[in-house]
């Protein structure tokens, strides 16, 4: 195995595009079967984990662990690792994973001189995404325009974290239609935007428990998906806020701000007043938990429903 340690920064979705890569690459050049082990340092401690990397499984050409929640390293655990790196096990390759570099020094240090730092740059995290739709969508045999792909990705912004649950949504819409055009796409997000989930937005950001949690049951009974799409939906809701924040904040008119973020006319009211109300810092905080909240729940973690509740009730609070 030529590389025995990644750190890979960046967004969780793309950073599991960018493992299967250079995890396919490691296979392809040993020839061989690897065994899989994922831990989280939240719930296993290093030196755990450690121990069991020099120990290779029987019939195993090699093994790699995915070491999740990296943020969690004590000073005591790195110096830990710093010895493991020293002398590491010629058949383990151990591949780190952290939200952001920031507050990391000395664990990028560590794996620049004894391995590999991935970072999933912009334009990185763009082309990883762009892959990913084309590869969805041509398993249920379905094409896209490039306005459309285009309009998908917007959509989701810096959080490519939610464009699964985007495409699940967009794929259900579009029914036996072969073509995902603009269009389409277009009246998909009239669609979301039709869910009234101004009233939960404005009750969480009121910090109103009772009206948050009511009006979040309210919606799920009343609304046709999933639960877990009511995240996403959640998501887009503030994100077009955090949006308008930020304009409204750059001096930008209230004209320019309707049509940048593409709201429609008759929803102008209580949308400028919400972003009047809580502003950028607010609104990043609420994007921030909803993120935490998505990846809970796509790695079991946490349950959509009861998940969302307990989150609306640690934010408000």
């Amino acid at each position: 195995m030529t590389s025995r340690f990644f750190l890979i920064i960046g967004d969780p979705f793309l950073r599991s595009q960018k493992i299967k890569s250079i995890v396919s690459d490691l296979e392809k050049k040993a020839k061989g079967s690897f065994d899989h082990q994922t831990y989280r340092l939240a719930d296993t401690p290093l030196d755990s984990i450690l121990s069991n990397a020099r120990t290779l499984p029987f019939l195993a050409s090699g093994q790699i662990f995915y070491i999740q929640v990296a943020e969690k390293l004590t000073q005591g655990e790195m110096e830990i690792l710093k010895r493991y790196a020293m002398s590491p096990d010629e058949k383990t390759c151990l591949i780190f994973e952290i939200d952001s570099s920031e507050g990391h020094s000395e664990l990028i240090n560590l794996a620049k001189s004894r391995g590999k730092v991935v970072r999933l740059a912009k334009e990185e995290a763009r082309s990883l995404a762009q892959n990913y739709l084309q590869q969805k969508l041509a398993r249920f045999k379905k094409t896209i325009t490039p306005g459309a792909r285009q309009r998908i990705l917007e959509m989701c912004g810096d959080a490519i974290v939610f464009l699964d649950t985007m495409l699940d949504r967009i794929l259900q819409y579009s029914g036996e239609a072969q073509l995902i055009d603009e269009n389409m796409v277009c009246l998909f997000e009239e669609n979301w935007r039709g869910v009234n989930v101004f009233q939960l937005a404005d009750a969480i950001l009121e910090r109103d428990r009772g009206k948050a949690r009511q009006t979040f049951h309210e919606l799920l009974e009343n609304s046709e998906s999933e639960p877990r799409f009511l995240i996403g939906i959640i998501h887009w809701q503030y994100r077009q806020l955090w949006q308008g924040a930020v304009l409204r904040e750059a001096g930008t008119s209230e004209a320019e701000i309707l049509e940048k973020v593409k709201v429609p006319l008759f929803k102008k009211g209580p949308f400028m007043s919400a972003i009047n109300r809580y502003g950028v810092a607010r609104l990043e905080a609420a994007l921030e938990a909803l993120h935490q909240l998505d990846r809970k729940t796509k790695t079991g973690l946490a349950h959509p429903v009861s998940g969302t509740e307990t989150w609306i009730m640690e934010f408000v609070s």
